[in-house]
């Protein structure tokens, strides 16, 4: 009763019909408004099964309620909202807002691409779209070696070594497969794989295993250079890798031999010639032979040799003696290393034989080979 006389008391006071306002004291409501405090999320570069985060708030710009009904993400399954995909109906009053966090997993190295989508109640643009973007990496080694060495110079006949390394500075471990020489110019190369603490122990041939290397390690090169002539020397090694970026490494190598040392009697080549029967079934070549007249004899240098190692590339035979009325001639010629000639008169034949080398030298003494044509019966 006290509650109704009070309400009657004050309608005596105000009235009770309606009240009048002028008409700048009315109010204009502006209908919802979402707006986003970014245009887009790029993520940062993200290692694959790794987790990358970005907020992004929502924020009602408008004087009515504004309802955001749903939050998607579209294009990829990498993006995901976080911790949990959004549920029922958000509703924020004017000026408020709402954080959102927008998670990056990337399943694969490369790069991804998405959107978050919001469904709102806003007038003029009740869709709202944030491009996404990241990009999945994943550890990988990383070759750091040199594109040239210079080889340690040799002597002809011998060798040099030379030491180099080659480094992984990645993330993962570096594998180097399938090592290959190419010669440029003829030579010999020979790559080891040493051990760090005796760098001279050949233990680890290249043909035995690829290595590989944890990150930070490095790999022992050792080259040993052993050139057969003076020169210039060309090499390139390649392997494969597996550094995404850079699958295939070369490195070339250049050295030069010079002469070897001079001629002593223990390395000038030596000149062997010795004779045959053609017609002889067991054929041996002897320093002394007997033949009848009109034989056809066969002179042999083959055995001719260089202590050095190095090959015979040149033979020189002579006639220093043959019978009076004889006209024997070698053939083809006297320069090939197994001559014929015909016994056109009996008598003594001798020959001498020369020899060079490789490197051009002569033998120290010449070889001589005598055969005695015996009259026919």
């Amino acid at each position: 009763m006290r509650r109704m006389m009070c309400m009657a008391a004050a309608l005596s006071v105000f009235g009770c019909g309606e009240r009048d306002e002028p008409d700048d004291a009315r109010w204009e409501v502006s209908p919802p408004l979402a707006l986003l405090d970014v245009r887009v999320i790029d993520f940062a570069p993200t290692r694959v099964g790794a987790v990358a985060s970005a907020v992004v708030r929502v924020t009602n710009a408008g004087d009515s309620p504004l309802r955001v009904e749903s939050a998607e993400i579209e294009g990829t399954d990498e993006f995901e909202l976080s911790p949990a995909p959004w549920v029922g109906v958000v509703e924020l009053g004017a000026g408020e807002s709402r954080a959102l966090a927008v998670a990056y997993v990337p399943r694969d190295r490369g790069g991804d691409e998405g959107a978050l989508v919001l469904e709102t109640n806003a007038t003029d643009a009740p869709m709202v779209r944030l491009p996404l973007s990241g990009e999945g990496t994943r550890p990988s080694p990383l070759v750091e070696a040199p594109l040239e060495v210079t080889l340690t110079p040799a002597r002809a006949l011998e060798s040099s070594d030379t030491v180099f390394s080659i480094r992984n500075a990645g993330e993962a471990e570096l594998l180097l497969e399938g090592l290959t020489v190419e010669a440029v110019q003829p030579g010999d190369l020979t790559i080891r794989y040493p051990d760090p603490d005796a760098p001279n122990d050949d233990s680890r041939d290249t043909s035995v295993a690829s290595p590989g290397l944890n990150p930070g390690d490095s790999l022992l090169i050792r080259a040993v250079f052993a050139p057969e002539r003076p020169g210039s020397y060309v090499f390139t090694m390649r392997w494969s890798t597996n550094d995404p970026t850079r699958e295939e490494l070369a490195i070339e190598l250049s050295g030069q031999a010079s002469e070897p040392e001079q001629t002593g009697p223990g390395n000038c080549p030596v000149a062997d010639a010795r004779a045959s029967r053609v017609e002889d079934e067991d054929g041996r070549f002897e320093s002394y032979l007997e033949a009848p007249a009109g034989s056809v004899v066969q002179l042999y240098g083959l055995a001719s040799y260089s202590p050095l190692g190095v090959d015979v590339e040149r033979y020189e035979w002579e006639i220093v003696e043959r019978p009076e009325g004889s006209t024997v001639l070698l053939m083809p010629n006297p320069r090939t290393p197994t001559p014929r000639m015909f016994l056109d008169a009996p008598g003594s034949y001798r020959f001498t034989l020369s020899v060079f080398d490789a490197f051009g030298r002569e033998s120290c003494e010449r070889s001589e080979v005598e055969v005695v044509s015996i009259p026919a019966p």
